[in-house]
């Protein structure tokens, strides 16, 4: 670290912390280095946070032309936007001691490495191989890698935690839900995945367009999360302000879906055992004995709720 460090209120990058190109330049081959990767385990989890903000401050402030820099590709995924869930994130990883993480829809995973120093494993899954391409270049730390994948199609067996970050807001609703079943079924601990729970209703996105999802309402129906934290302050202007990481124990979502699955299948089959006359229509209790099939009685307290083909003459 810069020995004449100013406090802390200070932006990263000025000339007071000591980050000039010669010191970026310096540091990336330090930490690329073969001595460097076989000293990583080794290292406190203190120190490798220390060192992934580092690292993170340095390929920020590199040269790499307009087009390609995170402010101009990923608004919402810069390092300055994830500054509050990235602290959130880091503690909660910290104190349930996540040791591997995948990450579905990783981008070029700029903000991410920032809260994955102490974790011994991380994968993350793009299906853009330009995304990727950054994310390899521009991450040194042992134990990360990065592949092209779907992530309705991945693998997720084997990790502590998933974490999807604004990437399922571009699949479809029913695309969601079999990502999630598919996330739950990999047998790890959490879930964490963006949602907004201040929006009401949740519209469907089938041509891949991205919009704000809220994981608690139809048609997805999480319960609530065991955690939510906040990535913005709440703005009653911003219809978006909501943002959140929501956190998840995969025992409780698998748990919550058996739940569902049984109601549903108790109310196919209450369904199925009632009696329907002739045209369909359930009838109540107290007018069953009066009701042959092909007639109902004339009292308007009955209602009709389908047609069964097993009474339809």
């Amino acid at each position: 670290m810069s020995p004449n460090r100013p406090n802390l209120e200070e932006k990263p990058g000025l000339p007071g912390w000591g980050i000039t190109p010669e010191y970026i330049s310096r540091w990336l081959d330090v930490t690329s280095s073969e001595e460097w990767l076989a000293l990583w385990p080794f290292l406190s989890p203190s120190f490798k946070s220390v060192h992934n903000r580092l690292l993170n401050y340095c390929l920020m402030h590199q040269t790499t032309g307009d087009a390609a820099t995170p402010e101009a590709l990923w608004p919402g995924s810069t390092w300055q936007a994830t500054q509050r869930i990235r602290h959130l994130l880091s503690s909660f990883i910290e104190e349930n001691r996540v040791g591997s993480l995948c990450d579905a829809g990783c981008g070029n995973a700029n903000w991410v490495v920032g809260i994955t120093g102490g974790i011994d494993s991380y994968l993350g899954i793009d299906i853009d191989e330009a995304t990727l391409s950054l994310a390899r270049s521009s991450c040194f730390l042992p134990g990360h890698r990065f592949e092209r994948g779907n992530m309705m199609e991945a693998d997720y067996s084997g990790y502590d935690a998933v974490l999807s970050h604004d990437a399922l807001s571009f699949l479809s609703n029913a695309d969601i839900l079999r990502t999630i079943d598919r996330m739950a079924a990999g047998g790890g601990r959490f879930l964490m995945l963006s949602t907004y729970p201040a929006l009401g209703a949740n519209m469907d996105s089938p041509g891949g367009a991205w919009r704000p999802i809220n994981l608690t309402k139809p048609p997805f129906n999480l319960p609530e999360p065991l955690h939510l934290l906040p990535e913005r302050q709440a703005n009653p202007n911003d219809p978006n302000s909501s943002k959140s990481i929501g956190v998840w124990m995969v025992s409780d979502l698998l748990a919550s879906r058996a739940d569902q699955e049984r109601a549903a299948r108790a109310g196919a089959e209450q369904s199925d055992a009632l009696p329907f006359d002739g045209r369909g229509v359930i009838l109540p209790d107290s007018q069953r004995r009066y009701t042959d099939l092909g007639h109902h009685p004339t009292t308007p307290s009955f209602s009709i709720l389908r047609i069964s083909p097993r009474w339809v003459r």
